[in-house]
Formats: C-alpha cells, structure tokens, sequence
C-alpha cells in the first residue's frame, strides 16, 4: 500500500512541477530573444554557443524571426498562467491552511524548503517535510 501511494505522491508532484517546468521554457525563449538581440546588435562577437543569427543579411530576416519568437513567448506566457490558476485552484479546494500554504510556496513561488519553513514558522525541515506529505495526500488532481 505504501508504494501506492508513494507512485500516486510523485505524479501528483509531476503535475504540480509543470508549472516551474512551463516558467522555464518561457525562460529559455526570453534567452533566445536576448540571444536575436545581441547578435543583431554585435554581429561580430559571440555571446554564447548557442546557434545565433549573426549571419542574417538583413533587418527583414532579423524581424521575421523576432516576431516568431514573441509569438512563441506569448503562447507561452498564456500557458504558464493557465497552468498557475489550475494548480491554485486545486490547492485551495485542499481544507488546511498550512498545507495549502507549503504547496502555494513550493509549487508556484518555487521556494526551498528552507524559506517554507521559515514562512510557516514550523520549528524544523522534517515537519515541513510531513505537512508536504500530508498536502500530496489530500491533493486531488482530478479535480
């Protein structure tokens, strides 16, 4: 039974994961954007190994490309923050305040279990770790 519900914990920490895995593709299309930039800006100098556009002939292909990625980045944003209101949603239909608040502060403001302890004023990490367990249990995915 023990296993069961260890496979059910870390599917449903996979599920709360896929917004800080969301927020960091919207990262990485922010790098490439700064990326674009620089090589437009410096065409001569190599900021990163990154595949750069510093060959582009001129400003049309540079802006076909910019507008891509904005594009691809807006897409992105939208998702991260429906993504962010499901999984609030979900953790508010939980009925303890303090397991909500360990689960808002790990899984949507990706604070280390140092910093949730000290938000939660709980006297040691194990507790913290505990309520943790506890959350996942009483989290629904389904709902």
């Amino acid at each position: 039974m023990k296993s069961e519900q260890w496979e059910e914990n870390q599917k449903k920490k996979e599920y709360l994961n896929g917004y800080i895995k969301a927020k960091r593709k919207e990262q990485r299309i922010l790098d490439q954007i700064q990326q674009l930039r620089m090589d437009k800006m410096f065409p001569g100098i190599r900021y990163s190994d990154m595949p750069g556009g510093s060959n582009m002939s001129d400003l049309s292909d540079f802006a076909v490309k910019m507008e891509e990625l904005m594009q691809e980045l807006k897409s992105q944003m939208e998702e991260c923050a429906a993504i962010r209101r499901e999984i609030i949603r979900k953790i508010e239909c939980l009925s303890d305040e303090t397991e909500k608040l360990v689960l808002r502060l790990r899984y949507i403001q990706f604070k280390s279990w140092e910093e949730i302890q000290n938000k939660t004023e709980v006297s040691c990490l194990r507790r913290v770790f505990r309520i943790h367990g506890r959350a996942l249990n009483h989290f629904n995915v389904s709902d």
